[in-house]
């Protein structure tokens, strides 16, 4: 058998990789019920942010050009690589 997944709208948001661009995805992913700590770049990494759910438990660290979805169906936070993003959603109207 073959199966597809069915049509869903999502909230998401695109980090640019600032800063700037960073405190504003944060305060996304916490009014979507997650929680996001800003990491600057050091000699061991280079910038990212990492979401964790409501336990505090590591959820998935974002990088430049991924995105956070919101699926209020599922009342769900997740992060995909651009190349995912694009694969699986497309704009929505209105």
């Amino acid at each position: 058998m073959k199966y597809r997944t069915r049509p869903v709208e999502v909230e998401a948001r695109q980090w640019d990789g600032t800063k700037r661009d960073a405190m504003g995805l944060i305060t996304w992913i916490e009014e979507h019920g997650g929680r996001a700590t800003y990491r600057p770049a050091d000699d061991a990494h280079y910038k990212h942010i990492i979401v964790k759910d409501e336990y505090g438990i590591y959820f998935r660290r974002v990088d430049a050009k991924d995105w956070a979805v919101y699926d209020s169906a599922n009342q769900s936070l997740r992060v995909v690589s651009n190349s995912e993003f694009v694969a699986t959603y497309e704009p929505v109207e209105g």
